[in-house]
């Protein structure tokens, strides 16, 4: 079942709409869920486990790609990592992911080469 058909919609245009078009802050969001998530979520006992996961990607303009070992494809070779789940450990599971991680040595210090790829200064 699709977000739209759980809300009732009978398609995803007008939800896919109402989020493209509607502000929003990446920072603030990611406030809101970390304080309720330690407000109904922390247990003193518990630990967060990270899923950090590699794909594959062969394309010059993808955030986060470089030739590094992934787990996942079975050796060296040019993947993105990015995280793709984040969960503490007692008290369920809370997807805080998926997001690209640059790599460290990654060819987002080229600020010309960000710019082409259409990725925004912070």
């Amino acid at each position: 079942m699709t977000i739209a058909e759980h809300v009732g919609e009978l398609e995803p245009k007008a939800l896919q709409r109402f989020l493209n078009l509607s502000p929003w802050d990446a920072d603030a969001l990611l406030d809101l869920n970390r304080e309720y998530a330690m407000e109904h979520l922390a247990d003193p006992g518990g630990i967060l486990v990270a899923d950090p996961t590699g794909s594959l990607k062969r394309a010059r303009k993808s955030v986060g790609v470089q030739r590094q070992y992934s787990g996942t494809l079975g050796g060296l070779t040019t993947v993105r990592s990015r995280l793709s789940g984040l969960c503490h450990a007692d008290a369920g599971s809370g997807v805080a992911g998926p997001s690209a991680v640059p790599a460290e040595k990654s060819w987002m210090a080229d600020p010309a080469r960000c710019a082409e790829a259409g990725v925004p200064r912070r």
